[in-house]
């Protein structure tokens, strides 16, 4: 009788009380054949250059012989093949190495070979590069990037050692702590700036290895207004993100509507059923504003059913906060609510002749929409856009 067992421990302590038999335990002539392989630690992934543990625990074998490939070896006694009944092979080869061994018993048909795959992963070197470029840009000095206010760059991590955390250093960009593999900024401010990565890993453990480029971006004015609103404006994830709604004194719904829209494949539809108004507000990709500069809010609004009470009220404000910091109206005036216009897109365009009235490092645009007592206002929004001019109103 054969039983075979492939078993990982994390206790190296333990795999050796569990194969602490001696050869002269084992009866040649027993028909009890039990095969049985120990690891330490309990992962098959490990780092070049580091160790892993295997132990023999199997009983009735009269012969055992471990075996690697060369660059990798047993330590202590520096080969690639071995008898003892524990090895710690030591990897120096990145790949899928195997470690083998081989069993002999007094019944030849029960000779086993088995091959137990260890993942070697090479030592973390941070590295990044530029994946996606939206605005103006041409390659600048040492290869260095100039691009223009506005401009939206995705970088995405290319380090060695598959790293699995990461910590991304953007200059002149305000965007919080960013620890994605792949991120993606806008530069608004004007200059020179540096970028820089840490990666590391968390299993197998891998140091943490940093790379910086400098005065890898400059930034330079911008010769026409651009979107501050960087987070699925126009709704292409197919989600509501960043944005949520709740409905004011009645009922109503928020959602994805991919019913022609109007840029891309999905919009924002807004269903007021009895709800008097419906708050949309922005909870990520905040925005900075500067007192005295101009600023243009913009959108698309298609209407599927005509509401003569139909207002919104749009604000910038804090993203930390409430306050009626930077607020327009736009009334049914404003739009066109002719039958003619019913599933048509129209552009609502606000703000274009108000300034800042102070800065806001952090903003998020908040509206508030009315459809009157008893609501019944059906409309899709898409398209949004927070436009930086970047000149004072005169």
């Amino acid at each position: 009788m054969k039983n075979f067992k492939y078993i990982i421990n994390s206790c190296l302590a333990l795999l050796l009380a569990l194969t602490s038999c001696t050869k002269e335990e084992v009866d040649p002539n027993s028909n009890f054949t039990d095969i049985a392989i120990f690891m330490s630690p309990s992962t098959q992934l490990v780092e070049v250059g580091k160790i892993i543990s295997f132990a023999d625990g199997s009983r009735g074998a009269t012969e055992r012989m471990w075996s690697i490939n060369d660059p990798s070896y047993f330590t202590l006694i520096n080969t690639t093949e071995s008898k003892d009944q524990t090895v710690h092979p030591e990897f120096h080869e990145v790949g899928e190495i195997p470690v083998t061994l081989h069993l002999e018993f007094a019944d030849t048909t029960l000779n086993q070979d088995t091959i137990v795959y260890i993942t070697v992963l090479d030592s973390i070197t941070a590295d990044f590069e530029i994946t996606k470029i939206e605005g103006y840009y041409k390659a600048g000095d040492n290869g260095s990037w100039v691009v223009e206010q506005g401009t939206i760059i995705t970088y995405s991590d290319k380090s060695t050692g598959n790293p699995d955390t990461f910590s991304w250093n953007v200059g002149g960009v305000n965007t919080g702590e960013l620890t994605a593999r792949t991120i993606k900024v806008q530069y608004r401010e004007i200059g020179s700036f540096n970028i820089g990565l840490s990666a590391s890993r968390t299993t197998p453990y891998g140091r943490k290895s940093n790379h910086t480029k400098y005065n890898y971006i400059k930034v330079i004015k911008s010769t026409k207004p651009y979107n501050l609103l960087t987070t699925n404006p126009s709704f292409e994830t197919g989600e509501m993100d960043p944005f949520t709604t709740w409905f004011e004194k009645g009922a109503g719904e928020g959602s994805i509507t991919s019913t022609d829209a109007f840029d891309g494949e999905y919009a924002m539809n807004l269903l007021m059923n009895d709800a008097s108004k419906v708050h949309v507000n922005m909870t990520d990709g905040y925005f900075g504003v500067e007192k005295g500069l101009k600023y243009t809010l913009e959108f698309m609004v298609r209407f599927n059913e005509v509401n003569p009470n139909f207002k919104i009220e749009a604000q910038i404000m804090p993203s930390n906060a409430w306050a009626d910091n930077y607020k327009y109206v736009i009334n049914s005036k404003d739009v066109d609510l002719s039958e003619e216009m019913l599933g048509q897109w129209q552009k609502t365009s606000v703000l274009t002749d108000q300034i800042a009235p102070e800065d806001i490092e952090l903003a998020r645009l908040y509206l508030i929409i009315s459809g009157g007592t008893g609501g019944n206002a059906n409309f899709d929004i898409d398209n949004l856009k927070f436009l930086y001019h970047g000149e004072p109103t005169n």
